[in-house]
């Protein structure tokens, strides 16, 4: 696992540390997500293949007077591992570089606006996303649609309001507490995100 890109916390504070794990399909942008919003420069990929291999975290920054760090994850869709299996490698993780006893804080999703069939969004990924809610309770976790860029507003307004009110799509989660945004790519919009998951926190 490479976890290079941040000292690893001290036991003895660790556990104040808010630990946020960025899931989606491959190419949905979460390490560039990491990166904008914690000022790391983990490696980004363009081919199509995913550049993350395992999972990473990027380095530690200070939101609100708290402690964030954000945990980069590997394209599942390439992997032969279930969704438990991918739960047990992130508490693995979380107890190698937090200590024992850690547990997630949030969970952030992350969907490219340009994506509006079901059949773009990974089936594997979002029942992990839904294992995760599972896990740290729907309330603490965030669906983020991305480049916006590239979709004129009107279409991409379309398309979130698809995504947003469709039973196939992430009304469900919503229903049970999952916050929906977007960002935009600056540093400002990812932690309007974030905030909303360290203010529950609170």
């Amino acid at each position: 696992m490479n976890n290079s890109s941040v000292d690893t916390p001290a036991q003895n504070d660790a556990t104040d540390i808010v630990t946020i794990v960025v899931i989606g399909r491959p190419g949905s942008g979460k390490t560039e997500f990491i990166n904008c919003a914690s000022g790391s420069e983990l490696p980004v990929g363009h081919g199509p293949r995913p550049c993350t291999q395992a999972m990473q975290m990027g380095q530690r920054f200070e939101l609100d007077g708290r402690q964030v760090v954000l945990i980069d994850t590997p394209g599942f869709d390439y992997t032969e591992l279930g969704e438990g299996d991918v739960l047990n490698l992130i508490k693995k993780f979380l107890k190698l570089n937090f200590g024992k006893g850690k547990i997630l804080s949030g969970v952030i999703y992350l969907h490219r606006i340009h994506d509006n069939t079901w059949a773009s969004l990974s089936v594997r990924t979002f029942r992990l996303y839904q294992k995760l809610c599972g896990e740290c309770g729907s309330k603490n976790t965030i669906i983020l649609t991305n480049f916006w860029g590239e979709v004129p507003e009107a279409i991409g307004k379309a398309r979130e309001d698809e995504l947003r009110n469709k039973n196939w799509f992430f009304r469900p989660a919503i229903m049970k507490g999952a916050a929906f945004g977007r960002h935009i790519n600056t540093t400002e919009s990812a932690h309007a995100a974030l905030r909303h998951l360290v203010d529950n926190l609170a």
